[in-house]
C-alpha cells in the first residue's frame, strides 16, 4: 500500500500509534513553547501594500516631516452636566487632570498634554484654545501623544486608559479616544470574544457530538483534533509574526475555523471507522478503509477551503492577508492531524471509543453476517436512512423546499447595511465610540484623523497649486 496516499497514512498511523502521537505531542510542545518565548507577534496596525493615492500622499508628508509614521496622538475629553470650562472646579479638574498624564513617564509624552486654559492665557495660541472648547463649554479637549511606536503605546494603552478612569468622578467624565484607544478597546473585545467562542463553541460542539455518537469518547476525538490543531497553529503563527504583519483578530480567525473544521473533518472518519468495524473488519482495516475514503475527502476539502482562501492574497490590505494566512494554516494542520494522529487515537482507543456503551462489533458481524448488502430497508434504516429516502423519491418536491428555505435564509442579506469596520462599528457602550461620537457632534470627527493634501514640486508649481 503506499504510504503516501490517505489510506496508507492512517494505516502506518495505526500502526505505530504511540510515535505518532508523540510527534504530535512534541509539535504541540514546540507550539507552546514558541507562544512563551515569543509572545505576540500580532499587531493593530492596518497598512493597503498596493500603494494608493492616499498612502502615497501620506509617505510625502512622511518624507517630509510634516507627519508622524505611527501617530500615538490621543484626544482626553473632559465633560461636565453640572459646569462649564468657565467655573473653577471645571478649571481645578482639567489642571489636576493635565498633571496626572505629565507624570506618567514612559507613557505618555510629557510636552505633548496641554489644555485650553494654558493656551488661551497667550495671545498666539488663543484662537487654538477656542477650538478645545465646545460650543456649549460643558467639554474640553486635552491633546495627548503617548510614548513609543504604536506598538508600545497600545501595550502601555491599558494603565493610561486606568489612570484616566480614576480621574473620572460623578460630576466629571473623562475619557480618551484615538487610535491607540480604540485599538486597545478592540483588543479587550476580541479577547473577551474569543474566550466566549471558545468556552460556548466548544461546549455546545461537545453537547452535540454526544448526541450524535452516542458515546462520550467518540465526541471527545474530534474536540481534541481541533484544540490540537488551534494551538499549533498559534505556534506557528507567532513565528509568521516575526516576518510578516499579522492582525491581531488572526487569533479569532485561527479558533473559529479551527473548531469547525476540526470538528468537522474527525466526525467524518470516526463514524467511517464505526461504520467499518459494524461491517466486521478489523481495527487497523477499518481505520485503513476511513483513511482511504473519509480522510481522502478530507484532503479534498482541505484543499478546496485552501485554495478559495488564497483569494483574500489579492485584497490589498494587511487585515484581510492575515485572516486568509490564520485560516489556511489552521485548515492546513488540522487536514494533516486528520490524516494521522486521528488514526493514531482510534488504534489505541478501538472498541473503547464507544464508552461508556459497550458494543461487540465482531458478535454484529457475525450476526448480520448473512444480510444482503442491496437490502434497501437496512440501509434506509434510522432517522437520516429515512430522510434520504424520501428526498430521493421526491427528488424536485426537494429541490423546491431546499431553494424556498435559502431564499428565505438570505432575505436578511437584501437590506444589510455594509461598511468600513470602524469605530461606528463597536459596541454602543464602547468608550471609544462614544468618545468619537462627542468629537463628531460637539467638535469634529477630524480631530481624530484630519485629512491632509500632500503637494510635491517646487515651491512656485506647488504655491499654484495650492491656490489652484
Amino acid at each position: 500500500m503506499n504510504l503516501f496516499s490517505t489510506a496508507g497514512l492512517a494505516r502506518a498511523s495505526a500502526r505505530r500509534p504511540w510515535w505518532t502521537i508523540g510527534g504530535w505531542i512534541v509539535a504541540l510542545v514546540v507550539a507552546i513553547a514558541t507562544m512563551g518565548i515569543l509572545g505576540d507577534s500580532t499587531t493593530t496596525e492596518f497598512h493597503f501594500v498596493n500603494n494608493p493615492e492616499a498612502q502615497a500622499g501620506l509617505n510625502i508628508l512622511e518624507d517630509a516631516g510634516l507627519v508622524v509614521a505611527d501617530p500615538t496622538d490621543e484626544t482626553v475629553i473632559v465633560r461636565s452636566d453640572s459646569g462649564t470650562v468657565d467655573d473653577p472646579a471645571f478649571r481645578g479638574k482639567v489642571e489636576e487632570i493635565t498633571a496626572a498624564l505629565r507624570g506618567m513617564t514612559g507613557v505618555v509624552v510629557a510636552e505633548s498634554v496641554t489644555n485650553y486654559y494654558e493656551l488661551s492665557a497667550n495671545p498666539e495660541t488663543a484662537a487654538i484654545a477656542d477650538g478645545l472648547v465646545s460650543k456649549s463649554r460643558e467639554t474640553t479637549l486635552i491633546p495627548v501623544t503617548l510614548a513609543g511606536d504604536q506598538d508600545q503605546a497600545v501595550l502601555n494603552a491599558p494603565a493610561y486608559r486606568e489612570k484616566l478612569d480614576d480621574l473620572s468622578v460623578d460630576s466629571f467624565e473623562v475619557m480618551t479616544v484615538g487610535f491607540i484607544s480604540i485599538a486597545d478597546e478592540n483588543n479587550l473585545i476580541a479577547e473577551e470574544d474569543l474566550v466566549k467562542g471558545e468556552s460556548f463553541g466548544i461546549g455546545a460542539a461537545l453537547i452535540i457530538l454526544v448526541f450524535v455518537f452516542g458515546a462520550l469518547v467518540a465526541a471527545g476525538v474530534p474536540i481534541l483534533l481541533a484544540l490540537v490543531s488551534i494551538m499549533i497553529s498559534f505556534g506557528l503563527t507567532a513565528l509568521i509574526g516575526r516576518v510578516w504583519e499579522l492582525s491581531f483578530f488572526i487569533t479569532n480567525m485561527i479558533t473559529m475555523i479551527g473548531l469547525a473544521v476540526g470538528i468537522d473533518y474527525a466526525l467524518f472518519v470516526v463514524e467511517r471507522y464505526r461504520e467499518e468495524r459494524r461491517r466486521g473488519r478489523p481495527k487497523v482495516d477499518a481505520i485503513t478503509v476511513a483513511g482511504g475514503t473519509a480522510s481522502k475527502s478530507v484532503a479534498f476539502s482541505g484543499g478546496t477551503v485552501v485554495l478559495a482562501l488564497m483569494g483574500m492574497f489579492l485584497l490589498p490590505a494587511t487585515l484581510f492577508r492575515a485572516l486568509a494566512a490564520g485560516a489556511i494554516i489552521v485548515v492546513v494542520i488540522s487536514v494533516v492531524a486528520t490524516l494521522t494522529l486521528i488514526p493514531a487515537v482510534l488504534s489505541l482507543l478501538g472498541d473503547r471509543i464507544d464508552w461508556p456503551r459497550r458494543r461487540n462489533y465482531d458478535a454484529y458481524a457475525r450476526t448480520h453476517a448473512h444480510d444482503d448488502p442491496h437490502n434497501l430497508e437496512a440501509v434506509y434504516r434510522g432517522f437520516w436512512g429515512r430522510i434520504t429516502k424520501t428526498v430521493m423519491a421526491r427528488p424536485v418536491i426537494s429541490v423546491v423546499l431546499a431553494v424556498v428555505l435559502l431564499v428565505a435564509a438570505s432575505i436578511p442579506y437584501w437590506d444589510i447595511n455594509t461598511g468600513f469596520a470602524g469605530v461606528e462599528s463597536m459596541p454602543e457602550d464602547s468608550e471609544a465610540r462614544l468618545g468619537f461620537e462627542i468629537l463628531n457632534d460637539e467638535f469634529s470627527a477630524g480631530r481624530l484623523a484630519p485629512v491632509r493634501f500632500a503637494i510635491e514640486g517646487d515651491q512656485a508649481s506647488a504655491q499654484a497649486g495650492i491656490e489652484k
